[in-house]
């Protein structure tokens, strides 16, 4: 999993949790993969956390390279989300 908080790079996700629990916020989260790992990432940032009612996902500029974007888009969508569907943030 690679997470990032303020710009440093973390490579276990037990790192973001000992962050939280410290009382820190983390600024900046990076998660990437395949559809199937980033739903498991996800739903391991879900626990983690004590969950969350809405994911915002961020982008640059695609400009040179839509179709990537789009494959990206289309695949949180098609297979990450409905593995997610259960989380409801309550």
């Amino acid at each position: 999993m690679q997470f990032s908080h303020r710009g440093g790079a973390f490579g276990q996700g037990r790192l973001v949790g000992d962050i939280i629990a410290a009382g820190s916020r983390v600024d900046n989260l990076w998660i990437v993969g395949s559809p199937d790992t980033v739903a498991r990432k996800l739903r391991d940032v879900y626990e983690m956390v004590g969950g969350f009612g809405t994911l915002l996902w961020l982008t640059f500029d695609h400009s040179e390279n839509r179709e990537s974007y789009e494959k990206a888009m289309r695949l949180m969508a098609t297979e990450v989300m409905p593995q997610l569907a259960d989380l409801t943030g309550e």
